[in-house]
C-alpha cells in the first residue's frame, strides 16, 4: 500500500513544515534555544577534574537542559499550534482546505505532525549541546533517551 493512502495529508504537512521552516521566526526560536542550551551548560560544567564532581554535574546538566527543553516545549509547541489555524484563516484558505479530500480529523493530525516535527527540528538542533553530557562521568545513556521521551510525549 502507498503512503498516500496511509497519510493522505502528508502533502499539507510537507508545505507547511517548510513555510514554516522559512520564517525568521522559526530561525529566533531555534536561536534561543541553542543560546539557552549553550548558557545553562556553561553554568554547570565543572571547573575540576575530580570524579565525583563530574559526576554530580553532569546529573546537574542533564536536569538544567531538561528543564531548557521541557520550558521550551511549553513556550513553542502551543504558540505554533495555535498560529497553525489562524494562519489558514488569515490566508482565508481554510474553506479551500476544508473543500479538498481530506477529513477533518487528516486535517488535525497534519497540523499536529507538524508542530511536533518542528520541535523535535528544534531539539536536534540543540542535540550537540546536550552531547556534552557524555564527555563526563555518572550518567547512563538511557536516563538521557528516558528524560528526552518524556519531553517528547509533553509535547
Amino acid at each position: 500500500m502507498r503512503l498516500a493512502g496511509l497519510f493522505p495529508s502528508r502533502a499539507l504537512v510537507k508545505k507547511e513544515l517548510l513555510t514554516l521552516l522559512r520564517k525568521k521566526r522559526a530561525v529566533f526560536m531555534v536561536a534561543v534555544l541553542v543560546f539557552a542550551a549553550i548558557v545553562s551548560t556553561l553554568a554547570i560544567w565543572p571547573e575540576g577534574y575530580r570524579s565525583s564532581v563530574r559526576g554530580s554535574a553532569a546529573r546537574e546538566l542533564l536536569t538544567a537542559l531538561s528543564c531548557v527543553f521541557m520550558i521550551a516545549c511549553l513556550l513553542f509547541v502551543p504558540s505554533i499550534a495555535a498560529n497553525a489555524i489562524t494562519v489558514e484563516k488569515e490566508r482565508q484558505t481554510y474553506d479551500q482546505l476544508r473543500l479538498t479530500l481530506i477529513r477533518p480529523s487528516g486535517i488535525l493530525t497534519a497540523k499536529l505532525v507538524n508542530v511536533l516535527g518542528f520541535f523535535f527540528m528544534l531539539i536536534i538542533a540543540a542535540m550537540p549541546v546536550a552531547g556534552t553530557i557524555f564527555f563526563m562521568v555518572g550518567i547512563d545513556w538511557q536516563i538521557v533517551v528516558t528524560n528526552f521521551a518524556l519531553i517528547a510525549a509533553t509535547a
